[in-house]
């Protein structure tokens, strides 16, 4: 049972399977073979919200499974000029180049601006791209921003989640002002010349107690960030209400960030999914694959060092396979620190067509290989042993 529009639901209960949305809507009720019902969804889906399509979606290297938020614009450019030479697309500076979650403007680590550092970056034959998180707003800018934020019903900033050693707080998207904010910031990374677009914690921009259709609310500010932006930048949503991101950003992450090991005990011992881990980044895009007619699936990054990690070689390739499949491709690999082969094994992964075959539920064929994604699913991914 699926829904035809936003903020809709499919509720599982005792007594079956009943859907629950915000106005009235049509459903759809599919009886057959899962993987050809959710293709026709997908179509559904299409048509009903739209599709972005810039062409093959492009190779991606990126700062934060290297470098966290410690970085500068020395590291940066020296990175760069690295990376340059390799087959990757775009260079993304991630998360720690900005004031604070709400201060969308360089900090002091960036002393010479972000314009220039796209310009050095572009220049190098590197599309810039740039991350932010335009719905998400720490709690040291509260005091700046509370006209601009959700409210509890005590009037005090709603608390959205927890991140960055500190509470986070959404934007009211139901406020033009609000909206405005955040497009000014995501039209500014685009005049400093960034072309590709991570933007990320953008469930915020859903997350309004008071609103009885928060994924209404959180599309039409998707679509005014597209706006701003124009069509030419490639926006990848992370942590995105899926449905209302259809048709205005081109790809979109679905699971929690990867990391260098394989479960998380927080997913192992009480649950909690969205904490970073291979295994659960694997799952959860795997399970999304039948989106990709519609919006690209972003596994996120793949490994291709053996040193400062805990996964093994069969667990790395497992998440490249992934990424091929999908045909969304990114790594946070420091090139300079690769040994030969392993630089072989990215250049390969980056560079070549691929051969793809899906055999049955959990198997592909992959150039001749046959990859099982069934380590990976959630019933197996949730067990305690």
């Amino acid at each position: 049972m699926h829904a035809r529009n936003l903020d809709a639901y499919v509720v599982a209960g005792a007594d079956g399977i009943s859907g629950v949305a915000a106005t009235e809507i049509d459903w759809l009720v599919g009886v057959g073979d899962a993987a050809d019902l959710l293709s026709s969804y997908a179509e559904m889906l299409g048509d009903l919200l739209g599709r972005r399509g810039l062409g093959s979606a492009p190779t991606v290297w990126c700062s934060w499974n290297s470098y966290g938020a410690e970085i500068d614009q020395e590291l940066i450019k020296k990175t760069a000029l690295e990376t340059a030479g390799e087959p990757f697309d775009v260079f993304l500076v991630d998360d720690g180049w900005q004031r604070a979650i709400g201060d969308w403007f360089p900090n002091d680590r960036f002393g010479d601006g972000m314009e220039d550092l796209a310009s050095f970056v572009a220049g190098h034959d590197l599309i810039p791209g740039l991350w932010l998180s335009p719905f998400a707003v720490r709690s040291d800018q509260v005091d700046a921003m509370r006209d601009l934020l959700v409210l509890d019903s005590d009037g005090d900033p709603h608390v959205t989640g927890h991140n960055w050693s500190s509470s986070y707080h959404s934007l009211d998207l139901s406020e033009p002002e609000a909206v405005e904010f955040a497009a000014e910031s995501v039209a500014r990374a685009a005049e400093w010349g960034y072309q590709f677009l991570k933007l990320d914690f953008l469930f915020a921009g859903a997350v309004n107690p008071s609103d009885p259709q928060p994924e209404h609310t959180y599309r039409r500010a998707a679509e005014r960030l597209r706006a701003a932006a124009g069509d030419d930048v490639r926006i990848l949503a992370c942590g995105a209400p899926i449905l209302p991101s259809i048709g205005v950003f081109d790809a979109i992450r679905v699971g929690p960030d990867v990391a260098p090991y394989w479960q998380n005990p927080l997913d192992r011992y009480v649950q909690d999914y969205s904490a970073p881990g291979l295994r659960m980044a694997v799952s959860t895009s795997f399970a999304r694959l039948w989106l990709g007619g519609v919006i690209d699936v972003d596994p996120d990054m793949s490994y291709f060092s053996m040193r400062r990690t805990l996964l093994d070689r069969g667990q790395q390739d497992l998440q490249r396979k992934l990424a091929i499949i999908s045909g969304v491709k990114s790594s946070s690999a420091l090139v300079a620190d690769l040994t030969s082969e392993e630089r072989e094994t990215m250049r390969s992964f980056l560079d070549e067509s691929h051969r793809v075959e899906r055999i049955d539920r959990y198997r592909f064929e992959v150039d001749g290989e046959i990859v099982d994604f069934s380590s990976a699913t959630f019933d197996r991914v949730s067990r305690l042993s």
